[in-house]
């Protein structure tokens, strides 16, 4: 992308623009199966939500990121039960959520590194403004607290269970399976073919 950015001027010393947007990490969730494994492999959920959120909360008071006297908001048990309180199943189903959510997430910022790269291999990165912005809301709640594998099911009320999630959708998630359909408009006078 920035390569081509630079040949497409005559004058390769000019500046140039890139306005980079991938999809991560809005729904549909697109992880490959080997990231999905890369991150299932890290065991970084294994142990919970409630756990996650206390080493998290002490890593940023460690890094400096937050207070040292910052105290953890209380958990909200009317509406998202803590890990403990989950069923096998549950569990189960989170952690794959999560970690295919990671796993987006992380070949996502893999990929934003390989523009990176290829502005320090053009020698440019020193005289190069980067403006990075994660602005999908994070993990939103329009999945519900149990998830869902078709986030248009849940805006229309629908709530697929935990038990047909696990049997219908285990696998699918994050697979080419996966998706969301497209018909892109041609602009008029642009013919097939053309470039």
């Amino acid at each position: 992308m920035v390569r081509n950015c630079s040949a497409a001027y005559s004058r390769p010393a000019k500046p140039f623009f890139v306005y980079y947007i991938p999809g991560g990490t809005h729904a549909p969730h697109h992880a490959t199966p080997e990231w999905i494994q890369k991150i299932s492999d890290m065991h970084l959920f294994d142990r919970g939500w409630n756990a996650l959120r206390d080493q998290i909360f002490a890593n940023q008071k460690r890094l400096g990121v937050i207070p040292q006297d910052a105290k953890l908001t209380p958990w909200p048990d009317n509406l998202l039960k803590t890990w403990d309180k989950l069923s096998d199943d549950e569990r189960k189903l989170f952690i794959r959520q999560a970690n295919v959510y990671a796993a987006y997430l992380a070949y996502t910022d893999h990929e934003i590194g390989r523009v990176i790269q290829e502005v320090e291999n053009e020698g440019k990165l020193d005289n190069t403004l980067i403006i990075y912005i994660s602005g999908d809301n994070g993990s939103s709640a329009e999945g519900s607290p149990i998830g869902t594998p078709n986030e248009v099911a849940q805006f229309n009320g629908l709530e697929v269970p935990v038990a047909d999630q696990l049997k219908y959708f285990y696998e699918a998630w994050g697979s080419p399976g996966c998706g969301t359909g497209q018909r892109p408009h041609r602009a008029a006078g642009v013919k097939p073919g053309s470039k």
